[in-house]
């Protein structure tokens, strides 16, 4: 969940979506659930959990719940802003 982490392999970097997606949960006030392998990562109400699954998860599973009643605009640090455009 941070930023460099990924197991892709090949010329085009990856690591970044659960960090920013992370980072859009946790102002959203959602939630996001991920379970792989024999562990299981919880973000919910600004709080991580972590737990070690006792038997192994066969796959990848992501569940995200995110606060439609928030009327909050995000955006990238690095996009241009509509204003500047118009």
């Amino acid at each position: 969940m941070t930023g460099t982490n990924t197991t892709k392999s090949g010329p085009v970097p990856g690591g970044l979506g659960l960090k920013l997606l992370q980072e859009f949960v946790r102002k959203n006030n959602g939630s996001i659930i991920i379970a792989s392998g024999q562990g299981y990562w919880e973000l919910r109400q600004n709080r991580k959990t972590l737990r070690h699954l006792e038997l192994p998860f066969p796959g990848t599973v992501v569940n995200i719940e995110l606060n439609t009643a928030d009327t909050s605009a995000y955006y990238l640090t690095s996009e241009i802003k509509s204003e500047k455009i118009f």
